[in-house]
């Protein structure tokens, strides 16, 4: 696979990076890779021999993904944000903002599952999210179930 930038060019993951990334890396360890790094520019060294036991992508994604991604992206300057796109960091700033997870979707218009989830990619849990709705049982409300 060639390069997505030119050696030694600095550039913003953008969504079609990300997939690439998601593809070479797996969703598990693609995760890792941007819990640990976002926020921060990196650069991907150019050979696999410059990746020792203490190196920051070795400890973030392990040294055989580390490899896969030497393998793939080395040389390459990039930072990584801490949202994977527009969408996501309007999520982010709403829930920063004070609003559930369920007033973002509306605000949004995606679902509410979308919302935890894109906040779950980030590492994020809005301390705002919706409650959960009461347990049904056979489908009556427990606040019409009698207690003795």
């Amino acid at each position: 696979m060639g390069h997505l930038f030119e050696k030694g060019e600095t550039a913003d993951i953008d969504d079609s990076t990300w997939v690439n990334i998601h593809r070479v890396l797996g969703n598990e360890t693609a995760r890792r890779f941007r819990r640990a790094l976002a926020g921060k520019d990196i650069r991907v060294p150019f050979q696999e021999r410059s990746l020792h036991n203490d190196h920051f992508l070795v400890l973030a994604i392990g040294a055989e993904a580390a490899r896969t991604l030497v393998r793939e992206f080395g040389g390459i300057k990039m930072y990584v944000s801490r949202g994977e796109n527009v969408r996501e960091r309007r999520v982010l700033t709403l829930a920063e903002k004070g609003l559930t997870n369920a007033q973002i979707a509306e605000a949004l218009e995606i679902s509410e599952r979308h919302v935890r989830t894109t906040l779950g990619l980030m590492g994020v849990r809005n301390p705002n999210r919706s409650p959960r709705k009461p347990l049904r049982i056979c489908g009556i409300s427990p606040t019409l179930i009698a207690v003795e």
